[in-house]
């Protein structure tokens, strides 16, 4: 019997075990000298001394796993013992055993199978394309997480056991309503794929506390990785650009460059009030060129950085800071800081509290003679930003 078929016997063993009825305690006789002595029946007290042989070997297998991923430093952190272990658990066939155990505890199937199932076949509602490759990931965590948190099976689920489900998993997260409300797409539609009633999943008010997420800047030697690694694309001219602006991908993907004035124009954000002007940092005038004249989507940004950092093995570990394209405006910030350039400063030149280089100035298509001496005034403190040094 491999170890597949004895954690599920040893599960259905242990469900035996708890289904055994309780024997009563028998009512003491009163006897004489103990006439007030009344003791009515009761169940009987049993120790649980249920032994699960397999179950304890994988435990402490994955937990020796996870273990081993950390650095040396990080191996008596219990947070990111947890963090690796989650990866374990998802990722590895130990954890694989580790749902099969808990699948055949609870008399269900997986969710994380259930999903696949789906995922092989799910078509987008409006053109009846497949789903994107960054969609079925998304889905994918959804299912893990079902499994994860134990939902009970489809056909037990209703709209209160859902709603706790979500808010469960705001509460021990953190996730934005955004977040939240991907994960009750992704199984309102596998509800429908099987059939069931998908209102289960709708109207429901979560209450969430999202916490940013930290980016971890990144150092020098991994600027230069990407840098080189880049060579040839036209993601190379566009870190530039996020090194030497401090801007987010949302704003750099959709840039317009005026050569007369030398400004760079950062078409309005959501949480913004208007467009942002920017001198022209002379090490990305070429590059910005080059990028305006054929720009992409911020999609597009994002997905071709991330190729190129798992590429060039540049990915951290789990239960590390991210790492990602953001991380660059972290960059940006710290040599700004050690430049001495003041914290409002700073806040204004990335776009932070103001919603242009100056707070009164935005949402110009042709910049009036006295908005561009305003905004030509801080092109002292963006050029104070230099990273040819990585060149070196």
């Amino acid at each position: 019997m491999n170890a597949e078929a004895r954690l599920i016997a040893e599960a259905k063993a242990f469900q035996d075990h708890k289904r055994k009825p309780v024997e009563p305690v028998a009512s003491i006789e009163r006897r004489p000298g103990h006439t007030s002595l009344a003791i009515s029946a009761a169940p009987k007290v049993q120790e649980d001394t249920f032994d699960q042989p397999e179950l304890k070997k994988l435990v402490d297998r994955t937990r020796q796993i996870a273990i081993d991923r950390l650095p040396v430093s990080d191996r008596d952190d219990e947070q990111k013992i947890k963090a690796s272990l989650d990866w374990v658990n998802a990722n590895t066939e130990d954890g694989r055993l580790l749902r099969q155990y808990m699948h055949a505890l609870v008399g269900r199937r997986s969710y994380v199978d259930l999903g696949a199932e789906y995922l092989e076949r799910a078509r987008k509602k409006r053109d009846g394309k497949p789903l994107s490759d960054k969609s079925k990931e998304s889905y994918r965590k959804a299912f893990e997480r079902a499994d994860k948190y134990r939902l009970p099976s489809i056909e037990q689920v209703d709209w209160d056991i859902a709603g706790a489900f979500l808010q469960e998993i705001a509460d021990t997260e953190r996730l934005s309503q955004k977040s939240i409300g991907n994960i009750a797409t992704a199984l309102s539609n596998l509800w429908k794929f099987n059939k069931k009633q998908r209102t289960v999943w709708r109207g429901h008010e979560v209450q969430t506390e999202h916490i940013p997420v930290e980016h971890e800047a990144w150092f020098d030697d991994e600027l230069r990785a990407l840098l080189a690694g880049s060579e040839g694309h036209w993601m190379r001219d566009v870190i530039w650009i996020a090194l030497y602006t401090g801007h987010r991908r949302s704003a750099i993907a959709e840039i317009e460059y005026d050569p007369e004035t030398d400004f760079i124009r950062f078409k309005k954000q959501k949480q913004e009030s208007g467009d942002r002007f920017y001198p022209c940092h002379p090490h990305i005038r070429e590059a910005v060129v080059r990028y305006t004249a054929q720009p992409h989507k911020s999609n597009t940004l994002g997905n071709e950085f991330r190729k190129l950092r798992d590429r060039l093995a540049l990915r951290p570990q789990d239960g590390e800071r991210k790492k990602d394209f953001h991380s660059l405006r972290s960059n940006t910030t710290a040599q700004l800081m050690q430049k001495g350039i003041a914290d409002n400063n700073i806040d204004v030149l990335l776009g932070r509290k103001s919603t242009s280089i100056t707070s009164g100035v935005y949402g110009f298509k042709t910049l009036p003679p006295h908005a561009k001496a305003e905004i030509e005034r801080w092109r002292p403190l963006v050029e104070t930003v230099d990273w040819q040094y990585l060149l070196e």
